[in-house]
């Protein structure tokens, strides 16, 4: 099992959705200790969210396990005006634009892709929408017990 997330970070900067600046889960965390103010752009961060083991086959050779894995892509757009109307526009935008660029895709290690599992708006407060969609793709654990 491979790690998924900067491969997804990079599927997402060559569609150039947020101009560039998708992150890793490490700069979401220092962006929110920092606080809305910090937050002055719009950018998406990309982080493992989920794991779900399935079916398992054991032998003295290999252990296989089919497993869900989940990862979260969660944006912030600044509201630049009072009304917030144009950026309600562009959050839209943004949902359908980041779930056509990863549904149906997946690393070529992957025996799966990704499917949309949900989006839910996290925050709107401090002049900052935080919106996050949730993926899940269908992997295998492979290794010698």
């Amino acid at each position: 099992m491979q790690s998924i997330s900067p491969l997804l970070i990079a599927r997402l900067k060559a569609r150039d959705l947020f101009h560039g600046r998708v992150y890793p889960a490490a700069n979401l965390a220092a962006l929110m200790r920092a606080g809305p103010s910090a937050q002055p752009l719009l950018q998406a961060h990309v982080l493992p969210s989920s794991l779900t083991g399935g079916r398992s086959e054991a032998a003295s050779s290999a252990f296989i396990q089919a497993v869900d894995r989940g990862v979260s892509v969660v944006f912030s757009l600044p509201i630049g005006d009072a009304t917030g109307a144009a950026q309600a526009d562009d959050l839209e935008q943004l949902i359908l634009a980041t779930t056509e660029a990863v549904t149906g895709w997946g690393p070529e290690d992957c025996p799966g892709v990704f499917r949309l599992a949900r989006g839910q708006l996290v925050s709107m407060q401090g002049g900052l929408i935080v919106y996050q969609l949730d993926f899940t793709i269908q992997d295998q654990l492979r290794h010698t017990p």
